[in-house]
Order: C-alpha cells, then structure tokens, then sequence
C-alpha cells in the first residue's frame, strides 16, 4: 500500500479473537505486555526505546502473511456448519516511534499512541 508523504504507514497485527474487544475499546496497552523480544535491538536503534512506558514493544507488520503467521484460529459457529478464521488487525503506525527487525519484516513501537487499529481483517481458514 503507498502512502502520501506524512502519512501514518499501514501495518498489521495478528492476533487471537479474545483480544479484539479490549484492542477496539482501549487500544493496545503497555501493562499487558510482559515479553520483548527484540528490546535490545530496539535500544542499539533508538536510545528512546526503553523511556516509555514499561519499555515493551508491539510488534506489527507491513506484510499481511506475516501476521497471519501470529493469527490464531478460531470456529464460527452460524447455527448450520461450523467455519474457522483467523484474525489480524490493520493499523496505522507513527514511524517516527518504530524499530525495524528481521529485515524489516517485524515493526516494533514503542509508545501506546504511535500504532492505531483501524480495522479488523478476517480470513476464513
């Protein structure tokens, strides 16, 4: 997807169905992370990383697939057949407050208000 100059870039997050309702009420929260993988990383990146909030990151991703990769499936029940789905938010990312990993497949951002869900995205499985 291209963007105009100044534009929040798009990213997705692939998630489980138990977390759209707190992510769509609240937006994603730095008190229900409790693992970083890519914290040091982040640090070498920008000094900036660990000074706000717990220090953790969300991670996202400019490739779909990818975060259909972090997707968990879940059954639709429609009263005649059973389907399953999987789940993947589409956000808007302030790039200023990103770190880039594993080639720019992971984004990782650093402060609550920098990564905005928009839209829910599902994918029948």
């Amino acid at each position: 997807m291209n963007n105009s100059p100044g534009e929040w870039p798009v990213a997705y997050h692939g998630t489980s169905n138990s977390a759209v309702n707190p992510v769509t009420n609240l937006g994603f929260k730095q008190y229900k992370l409790s693992r970083d993988a890519y914290e040091d990383d982040a640090l070498l990146q920008n000094n900036k990383a660990k000074s706000y909030g717990n220090g953790k990151g969300f991670y996202c991703t400019p490739n779909i697939k990818t975060a259909e990769s972090y997707s968990k499936m879940f059954d639709c029940f429609n009263g005649k057949e059973s389907k399953k789905f999987i789940i993947a938010f589409m956000c808007r990312i302030n790039k200023v407050f990103r770190t880039i990993h594993c080639n720019g497949d992971y984004w990782r951002m650093m402060k609550e208000d920098t990564i905005r869900p928009y839209r829910i995205l599902l994918k029948e499985i």
